[in-house]
């Protein structure tokens, strides 16, 4: 009965990250930011089900527990847990614990993260095993670029691409569909190294150079320069280890392929390119000849580096450089284009980890690196033929790659996805015993230390209740209440604000995640009907009032997010046009926030507004002095 249940249930880890590797094809296109929030819900919702099913394989038997003795398991559990610490003396707790429906990276999703990375490497140990994931994975990313050729022919039956001529497919972004592509490239790479059969490495070999096609495609720059710089490190590898002993001609090969390749991208930037280089399409003009880094980030990760020096032990908490950002951007940090944005992220990981969870955090997140590229560096040294040190100097490669393109960028879900997915595979590789095993874990007859019924019984029970509640909670509830604000948002576009009104307070009622966003749409949408009809009626006057009442509920539940402020005085504004005492509400929204963002130059141009629409001559002159000096350049 045991064995039944055993292989009942390691299928249903097994069928469930198969599941994981589709979801970068979903989109939910009736919540809101489709290309993210149904992608994580379906996550979170396989994660729960396959953490389960592995739980319960953990209780029956020690061989599904994790090894705490690995190294990368022990120091990405280490990691997860200073981000609870963090989360815990957060600036703002609540959007540590859950993030938004945009980002989708709170704890709440790490913890998932961290979940099926255990499930993973628990449940998982052959080599067979592995690569059949692998192999289904980059059959996945076919279809993902095949999408994204969908839409640059502009074919009928897929969504519309938002980004002009850079391919972002099913992911929404062109730089996730570029680190997601490469990433892809490697693993292929991999499996072609390992096929046996002429069909099966040219098979491999195609979706190498397809995935490279969908990378160039996507025109990110940062991933470009990385993925270009890791293909000739591993080639230099390759050639090393084809050559049995030191060889001159080897080393000045290697030396000539670096010294060609960096005067051939001096050539590229250089003004003798330019003719050659304006007939080519502007999307690939864009990766070759501008700054992978430009001043708007460069002046975002000084913000980053301050931010870590105001909160240097435990940051300022998970999902929280939007309070960095506000607080410590000054306009004249480069020009107004700081100002014109509402940036949440330094567009470097390092830097990010650093402010937001401190020394401690980056610390924690500095050892899972280290180990992890030593682990992995161990394991080519005891690799036996080339084959194998090939495959491996290739994942080595690959996290390489990934963590340099992310000094630029951020993580995000469906890079991520992958992300932990393959440090539970280097955790199997690193493993000497399941390696040299092939992942037989030991004798099925071993025995466990819950033998009795009722207590497996009730553990069961509890487990089975515990992830129904998380299902409701974390996917269920925040699903319905986004797609009720989307219908309501399409209904107030459409005029019809009693029906807007009513589907916006059904999708408020309760307290989700959702809610912020949810209410800031509320609030956009009533500022847009005054702005379309000219003027107010009774029902968007009612929705006026909902707007109001729900966005002082905001400003309550998370006091330093001054996007709520802003928009609230926007609505005092307007309400104070109609009745009197508005103005003073929107006063005192907006100096509530200038203590959270003293540098903000919209909050200043809105008390202008509200000076200026309340007759106070003398106090919008003030304002505008005040403006004028923040704007001063340095």
């Amino acid at each position: 009965m045991d064995d039944l249940r055993e292989r009942v249930l390691i299928s249903v880890v097994r069928y469930v990250s198969y599941g994981v590797f589709i979801i970068p094809l979903f989109i939910t296109r009736t919540t809101f930011f489709p290309y993210i929030f149904g992608k994580m819900l379906v996550f979170q919702a396989l994660v729960e089900i396959g953490g389960l099913a592995w739980l319960l394989l953990a209780m029956m038997s020690p061989r599904y527990r994790p090894s705490w003795r690995n190294p990368i398991v022990s120091s990405v559990t280490a990691f997860i847990g200073v981000l609870v610490i963090s989360t815990f003396v957060s600036t703002s707790p609540q959007a540590s614990l859950w993030s938004s429906q945009e980002r989708m990276t709170g704890l709440v999703a790490l913890l998932h993260f961290w979940l099926w990375f255990l499930t993973l490497h628990a449940c998982f140990r052959s080599s067979r095993e592995w690569d059949q994931f692998i192999r289904f994975s980059i059959v996945i990313s076919l279809v993902v670029g095949l999408y994204g050729l969908g839409q640059k022919f502009h074919l009928p039956f897929v969504m519309p691409n938002a980004t002009g001529e850079r391919l972002a497919s099913t992911l929404g972004n062109p730089i996730y569909l570029g680190i997601y592509s490469m990433i892809h490239v490697f693993l292929s790479g991999i499996l072609a190294l390992k096929a046996t059969s002429r069909k099966g490495i040219f098979f491999y070999s195609a979706l190498v150079v397809f995935n490279v096609a969908i990378l160039l495609l996507s025109y990110s720059r940062g991933v470009f320069y990385v993925f270009l710089l890791s293909c000739v490190i591993l080639a230099i590898y390759a050639v090393m280890l084809r050559v049995k002993k030191f060889s001159w001609a080897a080393v000045a090969g290697s030396l000539g392929i670096i010294i060609l390749l960096i005067f051939g991208l001096l050539w590229i930037r250089s003004p003798a390119a330019s003719a050659y280089l304006s007939k080519t399409p502007e999307a690939f003009q864009r990766v070759i000849t501008r700054n992978v880094v430009d001043n708007d980030r460069i002046a975002l990760w000084s913000v980053g580096i301050r931010g870590f020096l105001e909160r240097p032990l435990f940051g300022w908490g998970l999902e929280n450089f939007n309070l960095v950002y506000y607080k410590l951007t000054h306009p004249t940090e480069r020009g107004a284009h700081l100002q014109q944005a509402w940036f949440d992220r330094s567009h470097n990981q390092v830097i990010d980890i650093l402010s937001l969870s401190g020394v401690i955090g980056f610390t924690a997140y500095a050892a899972v690196w280290v180990l992890l590229m030593g682990c992995l560096m161990r394991h080519i040294r005891k690799a036996l033929s080339v084959r194998e040190k090939l495959c491996s100097a290739a994942l080595l490669v690959l996290f390489g790659a990934y963590f340099t393109q992310n000094l630029t960028v951020f993580d995000s879900p469906a890079p991520l996805l992958l992300f932990y997915f393959l440090i539970a595979y280097a955790s199997a590789l690193v493993q000497q015993s399941s390696i040299k095993n092939d992942g037989v874990r030991g004798d099925l007859s071993s025995t466990h230390p819950l033998r009795s019924r009722p207590t497996r019984a009730l553990i069961m029970i509890g487990s089975v209740s515990l992830a129904a509640s998380l299902f409701t909670v974390v996917v269920w509830m925040p699903l319905e209440k986004s797609r009720l604000g989307i219908r309501a948002l399409a209904a107030a576009g459409q005029n019809r604000f009693t029906e807007s009104a009513s589907l916006f307070q059904s999708a408020l009622a309760g307290k989700t995640y959702t809610n912020q966003e949810i209410r800031r749409h509320l609030a956009q949408s009533a500022l847009e009907g005054v702005s379309r009809l000219g003027g107010m009626t009774q029902p968007l006057s009612n929705l006026f009032d909902l707007a109001t009442t729900e966005l002082e509920k905001s400003i309550r539940e998370q006091p330093l997010e001054i996007r709520n402020h802003l928009i609230l005085a926007q609505l005092y504004r307007v309400k104070g046009i109609l009745a009197a005492g508005q103005f003073e509400r929107g006063v005192a929204v907006l100096e509530m926030a200038r203590t959270v963002a003293p540098f903000r130059l919209d909050l200043y141009y809105e008390l202008l507004e509200i000076y200026k629409s309340s007759g106070d001559g003398s106090k919008a002159e003030e304002i505008q002095k005040a403006i004028q000096r923040l704007s001063v350049s340095n």
